[in-house]
């Protein structure tokens, strides 16, 4: 089975993409609890939208009850080269993210 990233990469990947890698801890998390929610619904929006129709149902259950193995699976089961499609979406929500700032 294919590793998607996880929260911490792409907790990762925000701090770089946004800038805020210098600023202290404190203020890195208080900026991260402002844009990762934002940003981890578009990517979960444009993961839905590649996903067969038929897994809708068991995709929003499982997100529901935070089963990331459930998730996962249907992500790769179901989604072309599943790791370069969601870094792909990471990066297209920070970017709309970024244009509204």
């Amino acid at each position: 089975m294919t590793t998607l990233p996880q929260a911490d990469e792409m907790r990762s990947i925000m701090i770089r993409e946004f800038g805020i890698g210098g600023l202290p801890a404190e203020k890195q998390k208080e900026a991260l609890a402002m844009i990762f929610e934002p940003i981890i619904q578009s990517v979960t929006l444009g993961i839905l939208t590649k996903l067969p129709v038929e897994t809708h149902e068991a995709f929003a259950k499982a997100l529901e009850n935070n089963d990331s193995t459930t998730i996962e699976t249907l992500i790769t089961t179901h989604i072309q080269n599943p790791t370069a499609v969601l870094e792909g979406e990471v990066h297209k929500a920070i970017e709309e993210f970024k244009s509204l700032a």
